[in-house]
């Protein structure tokens, strides 16, 4: 008796540590199969190289620094073929080889095609061969017909192909009627398509027959909150990429569903009564993993936080960044963070005193909504004063089409009041959507204060806004913004204080703003 072979080179590389299957040659073996094991005899056998690829798109962009096993990574415009997890016999010497999930985890595998290629193995006897494997085609798995019912990574495209961070197939059966059958550890779930690859139906989920109605879940289920971030992120960059961006999108989580083992549930803690941790254990609620989103190429940067213990206890999390209402407090806190253990603090800071955005990103929440009243120019102000490398802000669009700053669809009460000094109370509330910018600008002022005692309209801390409300012939330096005011704003604090009248003070008790020199900021 004969039969052909593929001894399994390694288990899945993310279980045991060792390298990505997809680095790895792959050796065919024909067996001579006794009465017994000790007589097994190898007759022939086949190798498909370690450096074999075919075509893209571009591969291996998360996993780090190359090169892997000789090979440069990320594969431009090639995806690798090696990785075998499952075999299916072909007439003529051909065979079916299914791809594992890629690169080893769930978080470097977004770009990892799933795939099933066509191979010959030419094998070399002991009368002679050349002993090699012929690649001779592939289909992908994908989903057109929108079967899979939470987010894919390629999940607003036509094709809708399956990549090694939607599921981690492990096995291949092929059924009577010649559809295929997959097995997935991600789910984990069966997984039905045609004879070239085309999902069926929805991923069958395995039943927990110890919990009647129940199905088993891994850690990567779709439907566990931990790991479902991750796939909409994944979804997300993938559209923005293919739509010509080439930043990647920022995961922005509340800072309490973040595991960060602090069992501390103050949540809402404003003042320096607590750190306020999250107390949330895995699998419990959303939870997100901060170094598994960051492994997979997303930044982390979570809000809001307006607590210095808490500020210090998150960027020991080594998040990216983190938003505040309070950006007198974030920057003390990065100015003050020993990132490197040695003793000596500053490290985000970059020579001039400045925060280096490279490092960290501190982004002051709507200007600094708990120091000027929010989204608004003095609040903008107020977060350049501070240094934040990003003002982070929100957007209505009024009935003219222009983009103006505000949280809310309706010019809130609370918020603002009439510039014509009549009342304006709630039930006196219009959409922004049904105004004009002028008429904004020109009927309210939205200058109240509701955040503590620490929120100020005084103009007199906002010299910048003030000049430029003049310059732009504003009614009032606290009028709703438009977005592209918001944009010649900052490049007039910069030159306000490089050219114009902070270039200089005679008082060394100045406040930082006056003795810095600032430079430009990113915008959202």
């Amino acid at each position: 008796m004969r039969t052909h072979t593929i001894p399994s080179p390694t288990t899945s590389p993310h279980r045991r540590g060792s390298l990505p299957k997809s680095l790895m040659s792959i050796t065919l073996a024909a067996l001579s199969l006794g009465a017994c094991a000790s007589e097994n005899q190898l007759i022939a056998r086949a190798v498909l190289p370690a450096a074999t690829f075919a075509n893209g798109p571009t591969s291996g962009q998360y996993l780090g620094l190359g090169p892997i096993n000789g090979q440069s990574v990320p594969f431009l415009n090639k995806q690798p073929i090696q990785g075998f997890s499952a075999i299916l016999r072909e007439h003529g010497g051909r065979y079916l080889v299914m791809s594992d999930n890629g690169f080893g985890s769930q978080e470097n595998s977004a770009d990892y095609h799933l795939r099933v290629y066509r191979i010959r193995p030419l094998f070399r006897t002991f009368l002679g061969g050349p002993g090699t494997i012929q690649v001779n085609g592939f289909f992908e798995l994908k989903d057109p017909g929108h079967h899979v019912p939470f987010a894919i990574t390629n999940h607003f495209t036509e094709e809708r192909i399956l990549t090694g961070a939607d599921f981690d197939i492990e096995s291949m059966q092929r059924a009577p009627d010649g559809t295929l059958w997959f097995g997935d550890e991600f789910g984990p779930f069966l997984l039905h398509t045609s004879p070239e690859g085309t999902l069926l139906e929805a991923p069958i989920p395995l039943p927990d027959f110890e919990n009647p109605g129940q199905f088993i879940r891994a850690p990567q289920n779709p439907y566990q909150e931990e790991s479902s971030a991750l796939r909409i992120m994944n979804a997300v960059r993938a559209h923005a990429q293919a739509h010509g961006n080439l930043r990647p999108p920022v995961f922005s989580p509340y800072h309490v569903m973040l595991v960060d083992g602090n069992p501390l549930v103050d949540h809402y803690a404003r003042g320096p009564v607590s750190p306020a941790g999250s107390g949330l254990a895995p699998a419990a609620s959303d939870i997100f993993n901060v170094a598994s989103l960051q492994a997979a190429g997303h930044p982390v940067v979570c809000w809001t936080v307006n607590n210095s213990a808490r500020m210090t206890e998150l960027m020991r999390l080594k998040l990216n960044g983190i938003i505040s209402d309070r950006p007198d407090l974030l920057f003390q806190a990065v100015a003050s963070f020993d990132a490197n253990n040695d003793g000596t603090a500053g490290d985000f800071l970059t020579p001039a005193g400045l925060i280096d955005i490279t490092k960290f990103d501190a982004q002051g929440h709507r200007g600094g909504r708990d120091l000027r009243p929010e989204n608004t120019l003095p609040a903008m102000e107020v977060a350049l004063d501070n240094l934040m490398t990003t003002l982070e802000l929100d957007c209505g669009i009024t009935r003219n089409g222009i983009p103006v700053l505000s949280h809310d669809p309706h010019i809130m009460a609370q918020k603002a009041r009439r510039s014509d000094g009549t009342p304006y109370e709630f039930a006196d509330e219009v959409l922004i959507k049904d105004l004009t910018l002028w008429q904004i600008q020109h009927r309210f002022v939205a200058d109240k204060l509701f955040r503590g005692p620490s929120q100020t309209n005084d103009h007199t801390l906002s010299p910048v806004s003030v000049a430029f409300a003049n310059d732009e012939g504003l009614m009032d330096p606290y009028v709703m913004p438009s977005l592209q005011q918001v944009f010649d704003f900052v490049d007039a604090y910069v030159a306000y204080y490089r050219t114009g009248p902070g270039s200089a003070h005679p008082d060394p008790s100045a406040p930082r703003h006056w003795r810095r020199r600032p430079t430009p900021v990113t915008t959202y």
